[in-house]
């Protein structure tokens, strides 16, 4: 066996760890770019998300906004209906109260 002298065997330690550190570094810089990616497509999804919750809102806004409306159309169909009965009730009552007992007699008289 032979013998390696001392700055050889110092040498090929330094290589060594000049090798380790290299590859260290390499896949330090592997990570960070595969944790990037990552980053980047969180952020897309998140950019994705915030446009789904705008679009949901303004559809919730405009489904208010109908709803709201529909209420206003069906209190004014209801007060017409309201105010054409209460009309239809007067003339409706004048009529049972003045013309029918006029017809009443028109009609026994004429028999």
């Amino acid at each position: 066996m032979g013998t390696y002298p001392q700055d050889d065997a110092h040498d090929m330690l330094n290589l060594l760890r000049q090798d380790m550190r290299e590859g260290f570094a390499q896949q330090r810089e592997a990570f960070d770019t595969r944790f990037d990616a990552l980053d980047d497509k969180f952020d897309s999804a998140g950019s994705k998300l915030d446009a789904l919750v705008s679009k949901i809102e303004r559809h919730n806004a405009e489904y208010a906004k109908q709803a709201s409306g529909i209420k206003t159309e069906r209190r004014w169909l209801i007060a017409i209906a309201i105010g054409v009965a209460i009309i239809a009730g007067i003339t409706v009552s004048e009529f049972v109260v003045v013309s029918l007992p006029a017809i009443i007699r028109a009609l026994q008289s004429g028999s």
